[in-house]
């Protein structure tokens, strides 16, 4: 479990100094849920040794005590924090990783397994560290999409301490799910030709064939031009700002904020 979701017995320090001795009375709905479903909770920290590190504030503001990850599979490569930030150093060591947000997928994409970032409000945030209130997500990290189906069935579901909780749940059901050739699914070739960098592209061409050779029915699309990044950063940045706005105010003195705004 990363170091941004409430657990007992020990401290959630959000992976910065000014949180290092903060404890929370009660698991996070998420540690709560799988808790329940028979998950162990393991890992480890430099300030509560069975959680898994943490980019400070999930890289919102940098104090600089984030813990460097590494590439569970390219240690001698030192891929560092470009492992997926916190997530990325312990997803090779566990059958179950849980992230949030970019450190879902990111962090699956360079370690080699299968991430599965949730709809809007299918999984409880409570207890989680908030950066933005409409874009936090929080998901599995698994070694494969069964697996995430699983974890998925487990944590998700209505909260209504969540003001973003959809009231939805979730069941997985292979039984049930669609032949290959009945699914419709939608790519675009710029993305394995021309975005992907030369030395990836035959990989990404070998994963296109895979899933053609399923069966599955390929359209290839074309997003609008729009300027996401822009657009995702406008609104990261100014509720990352609101949320941490004491800590912003206290940066320089000694007196940092003892506890954070974390969801219920």
């Amino acid at each position: 479990m990363k170091d941004l979701l409430a657990a007992t017995g020990g401290p959630t320090t959000w992976g910065a100094k000014p949180y290092a001795s903060q404890v929370f009375d009660e698991d996070a709905a998420v540690v709560q849920k799988l808790a329940k479903s028979g998950a162990i909770l393991i890992g480890s920290y430099r300030w509560c040794s069975w959680r898994a590190a943490a980019v400070s504030l999930r890289g919102g503001i940098d104090d600089g005590a984030g813990t460097e990850s590494v590439g569970p599979y390219a240690v001698e490569r030192r891929i560092v924090e470009r492992a997926g930030g916190g997530d990325g150093g312990r997803i090779g060591d566990v059958f179950i990783g849980i992230g949030n947000v970019g450190s879902i997928l990111t962090p699956s994409a360079f370690c080699g397994v299968t991430g599965l970032r949730p709809t809007y409000g299918l999984v409880s945030r409570r207890g989680a560290m908030a950066l933005s209130w409409t874009l936090d997500k929080v998901g599995p990290m698994c070694r494969s999409a069964e697996d995430c189906g699983l974890v998925l069935e487990a944590i998700a579901g209505n909260d209504n301490a969540d003001p973003g909780s959809s009231g939805r749940g979730y069941r997985y059901a292979p039984q049930y799910a669609k032949k290959p050739s009945d699914l419709k699914v939608g790519y675009a070739p710029v993305d394995f030709a021309e975005w992907a960098s030369e030395a990836t592209r035959p990989a990404f061409q070998q994963a296109l064939d895979a899933v053609k050779g399923m069966g599955v029915q390929l359209k290839e699309v074309e997003l609008p031009d729009f300027p996401y990044g822009a657009l995702v950063n406008n609104i990261l940045a100014g509720e990352a700002a609101s949320i941490f706005e004491d800590l912003i105010k206290s940066a320089g003195s000694t007196n940092w904020p003892t506890s954070g705004r974390s969801r219920g």
